[in-house]
């Protein structure tokens, strides 16, 4: 009796262990841009030079502290890092249609013009 319950709790954490995986094999949308940056060999502060960011505030999407970054961000990063801007808009769980992001970064980054 012993073995048995001992066989079918190893099963049920292996199947729970099994879930978390499949959900752990997307990795974060920060952990895409800092692979992103460094096979361009970009530093941090070098990318917020480019893009007007501050290195700090990428770092912590890197580090995932920020898990949905500003549309406008993720259109820069996307831009300088040659990466597809719908895919990297739909990445982060949560977000709203890609396309809606899309415009809304472009008509923000150039509302600025009447300024």
């Amino acid at each position: 009796m012993g073995n048995s319950e001992k066989t079918g709790t190893i099963h049920k954490k292996t199947a729970v262990s099994q879930g978390a995986t499949r959900r752990d094999d997307v990795p974060p949308v920060g952990r895409v841009l800092r692979r992103a940056r460094e096979h361009h060999g970009l530093a941090l502060r070098e990318v917020g030079r480019r893009i007007g960011r501050s290195s700090a505030y990428l770092s912590q999407i890197e580090h995932g502290l920020i898990r949905q970054p500003d549309p406008v961000v993720l259109l820069e990063l996307a831009e300088l890092y040659k990466l597809d801007f719908m895919t990297l808009a739909k990445w982060p769980a949560g977000r709203a249609n890609p396309k809606d992001l899309q415009a809304a970064a472009i008509q923000q980054r150039f509302s600025c013009v009447e300024c």
